[in-house]
């Protein structure tokens, strides 16, 4: 409110700070797209968008930011796509919450994150006459690799 968003994406770089940006306006004519990349926007996309082609390129950014240019994250076994939001520990799949997720996704795209995940078998198991779920195992393993994955 009360200040244009060019300039406070100009600020921002005054300040040196180097987060991504991507802007999504309506203001559609050349000039003003240049004018926007050339005060450091990092992208550019024109309303109306597609909310998943917005997010791809949200995506894009991140891990361009992070050095990365491949899309899948891998780390030890442990593999994890955001797009699809898919992640496997030795092969086998890992069910998260989205709040687990929000937690997870954020820590593995920094890279040179020191973490370490142990994982279960995915599959039925029983223990001691009791059957527990592929999802109640899975999200045991999600928590305790999430758990594992705090910086030290």
């Amino acid at each position: 409110p009360r200040r244009d968003g060019l300039a406070a994406l100009r600020g921002m770089r005054a300040r040196k700070e180097r987060i991504p940006v991507p802007i999504a306006t309506a203001r559609d004519s050349v000039q003003q797209r240049i004018e926007g990349l050339d005060a450091g926007a990092d992208d550019y996309v024109l309303k109306p968008f597609d909310l998943h082609e917005l997010l791809a390129r949200i995506r894009f950014l991140v891990r361009r930011a992070a050095g990365r240019a491949e899309p899948v994250y891998e780390h030890k076994g442990v593999t994890i796509n955001p797009a699809t939001r898919e992640v496997t520990v030795g092969n086998q799949p890992v069910v998260f919450s989205p709040r687990e997720w929000a937690v997870l996704e954020p820590l593995l795209a920094r890279p040179g994150l020191a973490w370490c995940c142990r994982a279960r078998s995915s599959s039925r198991s029983s223990t001691a006459g009791r059957t527990r779920s592929a999802a109640t195992r899975s999200r045991s393993t999600s928590m305790a690799c999430a758990r594992s994955l705090a910086p030290r």
